[in-house]
């Protein structure tokens, strides 16, 4: 059995649809159900939702042990990488009394309404917090085996800006760990065991990507298996980024019990390559920009690409408007040096065809975002070899992906 503690939220997304009470404790122990015989969920909650919760829990067999506050916390995002708005507002939340977990297997998740005590043989800790992450033991929490799955920015806030292999063993020394996995988005993880083990765990290309809570599911695959069904570390993280991407794919819970379930129900499913080259990547953003609307979809663009870790040229950034004498050489001498370009092609701008069509005779692979257009509208971007992407979050990781490959 496994016993998460963890947050319950409302999770609000406008782009793809989604409106739900999941939060990260919610939605490991509904994740975990099938994989380790039983879960139960510790949790805070206003009465608002508890209803929910509670018919939540009873589809996926799930104990249910709740600590009721005023309200319920609720996360809104535009798309799937957009900065949440959390409601009622962080600086106005109360901590609530510290609820308390004892079993043999815990899942703890860091928490905004309070957080958990643990006393138990094998705990995972998620810290959950770019911001403030608390070292697990900071509460009194206490444990024989312990496995913190974090990732990198979580890791930095801890034990500064390291690379990779330093973040790992300054939490297995900070926190007295005997796991650390650090995930890194499209590098995969880095699995790092006290007793010497370094391994390389794969992340994977998916045909789509929700990535809102694939991060809790990755920790409760991982808890499932290696602390309450005592697998090895490294098979349980291997599979634990296989049920991630089950879910960023699908979307759906519970995880499969079998990576060849997994398999089937995300064909194609593969791991992805080491990058071909170091060094920063270069994207060029082409799209029109002429009112309000255009703009902010250009600034949430470039926001993103660059969250994924590209250096993105803009012509609304970088050149601005102008006479076509001056600005159209600045962008083709950009587009003659990056390695890949972005489009958004829905409204099809004349301009932007142009620098995807630019792009694509130089031999630059392009991801363009099409909402709208069809059939022979885009002919010439499909014929060209352009990668077509219908959402918004699975275009920007289709641009990461492919770029690492230039």
């Amino acid at each position: 059995m496994l016993q998460v503690a963890g947050g319950t939220y409302l999770e609000v997304c406008h782009v793809p649809e989604w409106h739900h009470i999941y939060g990260s404790g919610a939605r490991a122990a509904c994740a975990a159900s099938l994989l380790c015989g039983a879960t139960e969920l510790h949790t805070f909650v206003g009465s608002d939702y508890e209803p929910d919760l509670r018919a939540l829990c009873d589809t996926f067999s799930v104990s249910l042990h709740v600590q009721q506050v005023p309200r319920t916390i609720a996360f809104h995002y535009f798309h799937g990488l957009s900065t949440p708005t959390v409601v009622p507002l962080i600086h106005t939340l109360k901590s609530h009394p510290v609820m308390t977990v004892r079993g043999e297997a815990v899942l703890r998740f860091g928490m905004l309404e309070g957080s958990a005590l643990i006393e138990a043989a094998r705990v995972v800790y998620d810290p959950q917090s770019v911001f403030d992450p608390m070292p697990f033991s900071e509460n009194g929490s206490r444990t024989e085996h312990l496995a913190v799955v974090l990732n990198r920015n979580e890791a930095r806030a801890l034990v500064g800006d390291l690379a990779p292999d330093a973040l790992a063993d300054g939490i297995l020394a900070s926190m007295g760990a005997e796991i650390v996995i650090v995930k890194q988005g499209a590098e995969g993880a880095l699995l790092v065991t006290k007793s010497g083990t370094r391994e390389h765990i794969d992340a994977f290309e998916t045909p789509a990507v929700f990535p809102i809570g694939s991060g809790d599911v990755f920790s409760a695959a991982f808890a499932a298996l290696w602390a309450a069904e005592k697998v090895d570390p490294v098979p349980a993280a291997r599979f634990a980024s296989l049920a991630a991407a089950h879910y960023c794919s699908t979307r759906s819970l519970p995880i499969p019990t079998s990576e060849s379930d997994i398999r089937a129900a995300v064909p194609g499913l593969a791991a992805l390559p080491p990058r071909k080259r170091p060094g920063a990547r270069r994207c060029y953003l082409a799209g029109p920009f002429f009112d309000l609307g255009q703009r902010w979809v250009i600034e949430e663009a470039k926001a993103a690409l660059e969250s994924q870790g590209l250096s993105v040229f803009s012509p609304l950034h970088d050149v601005g408007h102008g006479q076509a004498q001056v600005v159209v050489p600045q962008d083709l001498k950009a587009l003659d040096e990056v390695d890949i370009a972005f489009g958004l092609v829905d409204g099809l701008d004349p301009g932007t065809l142009f620098e995807l069509g630019y792009a694509r005779s130089k031999g630059i692979p392009v991801v363009a975002l099409v909402q709208q257009e069809q059939g022979e509208s885009l002919k010439l971007l499909t014929g060209s070899g352009c990668r077509i992407e219908t959402d918004f979050t699975t275009a920007i990781y289709r641009t990461n992906w492919v770029s690492r490959q230039t």
